[in-house]
Formats: C-alpha cells, structure tokens, sequence
C-alpha cells in the first residue's frame, strides 16, 4: 500500500484544521468589540464604527468596563526631554508616525507607511486596588489591529524583550495612578509593517509613570482633541511646533520616564538619521565600528565612549540614580515624555490551537491530541506576533 495518500490526507487535515488563538479566540480579558453603529459626538472625533467604541473621547477600541484586566496600546508620546529629543524630527518624522496606529483614513489618524511600527501595551490589572499591577511592553505590528495584539516576549540579538509586571499605587475612585520602582524594559520600533525585519531596540532603564489617570470605565490615558475648533478642517494639528500643545492630537493623560546610558545609546541607530541616538544627543560624529555609513559617539583609547568633550553630555547618573552635570559618574541620559493611550484587545498568549474541521476547539497543542501536536510543529507556523493574522 503507497505511503502517500496517508500522508497527503494527514496534511490536508491539519491544513484544514489549524488556527490562532491570537486571531480567532475571543479574550475575556481584553474588552468588547466595537458595533456596528456609532453615534457623532461632533467636531473630530470619527463615526466609522472600525475606529472607536460609541461614546469614547480617545479613540477606545474595544470595552474594558466589564473586565477584569483594562487594556491599551499607547497611542501618542510626545518627548519632551532631553531638548535635543524634543525635537520636530523626532516627534514628528520618527516616533509620531510609528506610534500612530495602523488604522483608515476615516479615524483621521494620518496613517503613513510608519504607522503601526512602534506598538506599545498596557495591561492593568485592578481587581484589587491595593495591590494593583501594570503589564507593560513592545508588541509586533498587526495587519488588523482590531483583531488585537500581543506582548513581544522573545529575545533579539541577546535582548529580552519580555514584559515587565510593576506594582502601581491606583484611586478606583479617581483612576489615579503611578507606578513604584522604576523597571528596566526594552521595547521594539520595527521598520515595516509586516513585523519582518529586525526591529531598533531600545533599552531603557528606571521606566517609571506618573501622574496617570484611567478614565472612561479604564479604556482611555488622555484623550483624543476631537472637539469643535480644537483641530483643523481636515481634523489635523494646526501647529508643527513640538513645545506647542496643539501640534498634537491627542491630549496628554500620564508621564513617562526612564534613562539610557551613552554606551546603549550608541547601539541604537535612527535609521532616518544615519546616526546613533547616543551620537544625535551628544552632538559626535564618529564612523560606527561597525558600519561606517552611520555616525557613532567617540570612543577612548579603551574602546568606551568618551563625551569629555561633546556639547550634548550626558545629564543623569545611572549609578546615583539622580540627574547631574558635568561629573564622572554623569554616564547616562534622562529621557521625559508625555503618553496618551486608548483600549485595544491584548490577546492573552499567541499560542497555537488545534481545531476540528466540523466540530469546536480541541485543547491547546502543548496539552492536546499528540499526533496533531506534532503535525503543527512539522509545519513550522508563525505565531500572531510574528505578523501573522
């Protein structure tokens, strides 16, 4: 008897029956989808019902009253220091563009070729006020972001990209609240939007938010600038100047801070500048080490980076963990920007589940019927985080 017909059918099945969790399964966790109809508060704010939940002022995509766990993405940062980081180019060309959401036209958003690239999450979990949590992390970009996403934990070039889980102080009154000790996270701005290339890097220490409020029931940090004469006639920002309030859309609702030492600094390149962000805030232009196209800090004669006599030094002490100038121990840069965020659905894992071509889910691989276990793996399928949908 040919082996080939088993192995075709066993193939065809698995084909036929495999799907996501990420893209498939309905979280608990995560919030109720938009309707299908949507009520106009007036000005800017969007009537597509694929851009908002009714009633929200910033842009909520899904319903976090009932949940026990509120869910967002960050939906603009605006830097604010160090003052070479606060900067047309960099709020505008480079971070802007990547942090906006990938969504339509219709929620008056501007989405470029960028959008999407820089996914930033936020899972607080407030069942019990006194002992409040917040989950934070990079995520790789989506196709459909209202199909949801899920937090990056993996490692890149030797970085964990895991998130981190902080204690928060939080007002269930008010929706007050701020993070303790500050955490060491790395998130990820990719360069395209299907998640594909390697991502920049960027390896902050001592990240720590404040003065944050959780408002609209948990779905909404700040707010978008919908009303009547707060944007333009097209719904866009009337002002290209970073220091100016209104050369943003959404409204600040929280703070956000931690500090990069030189050395990391200089690992991660702006691509849009040809340069290492240690080199963009220094004020050096030094070939990299390991690739001359792109401009580094100065190094010592012991391979270290050496701003003795940059104009751009660092202005924080990452062994005294206090701002400072001028001194030895100064090592280090302060980095301040102000966050707005609104709900998304954070799917809970990105495991794979097996499902029955005519019949409802089986278990989850690592738990289910081993000959389909094995038969996923054989075919190597990507994760949701790893662009898939």
């Amino acid at each position: 008897m040919s082996t080939s017909r088993p192995i075709a059918v066993l193939f065809s099945l698995v084909a036929a029956t495999v799907a996501f969790a990420c893209s498939s399964e309905k979280s608990d966790e995560g919030g109720a989808p938009p309707p299908t109809t949507q009520p106009n508060l007036g000005g800017c704010y969007p009537t597509d019902p694929s851009c908002t939940i009714p009633g929200s002022k910033c842009l909520a995509m899904v319903d976090n009253s009932a949940s026990k766990k509120k869910t967002l993405r960050i939906s603009q940062l605006k830097v604010s220091k160090p003052a070479a980081l606060a900067s047309t180019t960099i709020n505008f060309t480079i971070i802007g563009p990547a942090v906006t959401i990938q969504n339509n036209a219709a929620c008056h958003l501007n989405p470029g070729s960028k959008a999407g690239t820089f996914n930033w999450l936020m899972e607080f979990d407030v069942t019990d006020p006194a002992n409040a949590t917040l989950r934070t992390g990079g995520a790789r970009p989506v196709k459909d972001p209202a199909a949801g996403f899920c937090f990056l934990d993996e490692s890149i070039g030797g970085s964990s990209l895991a998130p981190q889980t902080i204690k928060i102080t939080y007002d269930a009154a008010t929706g007050a609240f701020a993070t303790g000790e500050g955490k060491a996270l790395t998130v990820p701005i990719f360069l395209d939007q299907e998640g594909k290339t390697t991502p920049i890097l960027l390896p902050l220490q001592g990240v720590k938010i404040t003065n944050g409020t959780l408002t609209e029931n948990g779905n909404c940090i700040g707010r978008f600038r919908g009303e009547k004469g707060e944007l333009d006639s097209d719904c866009q920002t009337s002002s290209s100047n970073p220091a100016d309030p209104e050369a943003f859309q959404f409204e600040k609702g929280a703070d956000l801070e931690g500090y990069i030492t030189a050395e990391e600094a200089d690992k991660v390149k702006i691509v849009d500048l040809s340069q290492s962000l240690c080199s963009f805030l220094s004020n050096t232009r030094e070939p990299c080490p390991d690739d001359a196209a792109f401009k580094c800090c100065r190094r010592g004669t012991d391979g270290k980076v050496d701003l003795s006599s940059a104009s751009g030094k660092p202005d924080f002490s990452s062994s005294g963990l206090k701002a400072c100038s001028g001194t030895p121990d100064c090592d280090a840069y302060l980095l301040g920007t102000e966050l707005s965020a609104s709900s998304v659905k954070i799917n809970d894992s990105c495991k794979l589940v097996v499902r029955l071509a005519r019949g409802p889910p089986c278990a989850r691989a690592r738990g289910g019927s081993p000959p389909f276990e094995r038969a996923a793996r054989a075919f190597h399928l990507e994760r949701q985080d790893r662009g898939s949908v």
